[in-house]
């Protein structure tokens, strides 16, 4: 039985996180996934961080499929000796990887680069929610659409509030549900839309 290795911090899951997470274990039959803890998160990225602590991060990657056990680490020398431990038979890292040192690396079988498909990263999604909150900062009304919820008509709007105030979002309207929806809102007209149709937030 093939055994993969993946390890990150994995705060704010995005599609990235998934891409990595499916590709790793088509790679081998056990996906074992090695996460920072909170305390490592702070000192590496300072206070704030992680937005999400360590129970939820673990609940959260042990919800997917591909993922097969979950490991903590708290430091350098923990994940030392947890990829020591496991000895995969390949352990998988982003391309952004090539020509560094990977921590444990000596301790895989094999090591693979996994290309990202797009930008998706969490650094990028935390600035992006910065911009948007110095747009409110600077008196703009932020309205947050989204629609989540619009094919089942499940109200999204409790959890997605949440989701937003966790990762500090500053916004004055949230809208859920589908414009095709004739019972859920649509988007009104605004001075500035962004999204990946419109403007894009890398455009601001």
């Amino acid at each position: 039985m093939k055994t993969i290795w993946v390890n990150g911090c994995f705060d704010v899951l995005h599609r990235g996180h998934f891409e990595l997470f499916n590709y790793a274990k088509s790679l081998g039959e056990k996906l074992i996934v090695g996460i920072d803890s909170d305390k490592k998160i702070e000192k590496d990225k300072g206070v704030g961080r992680p937005y999400n602590k360590m129970s939820d991060r673990v609940y959260a990657l042990m919800s997917l499929e591909a993922i097969d056990e979950v490991r903590e680490f708290t430091d350098r020398d923990g994940l030392v000796e947890l990829v020591k431990e496991i000895q995969p038979d390949i352990l998988v890292v982003g391309a952004d990887w090539k020509g560094k040192r990977i921590v444990g690396s000596q301790y895989a079988k094999e090591v693979i680069y996994f290309d990202r498909i797009g930008e998706h990263s969490t650094t990028n999604i935390l600035n992006n929610i910065s911009k948007i909150n110095k747009l409110s900062k600077e008196g703009w009304h932020i309205t947050y659409y989204t629609a989540r919820g619009g094919a089942s008509s499940i109200d999204y709007t409790e959890l997605t509030s949440k989701q937003l105030n966790e990762w500090g979002c500053i916004f004055d309207d949230l809208i859920v549900g589908h414009r095709d929806n004739p019972k859920l809102p649509t988007k009104p007209s605004y001075d500035l839309i962004i999204d990946d149709k419109a403007k894009r937030i890398e455009e601001l």
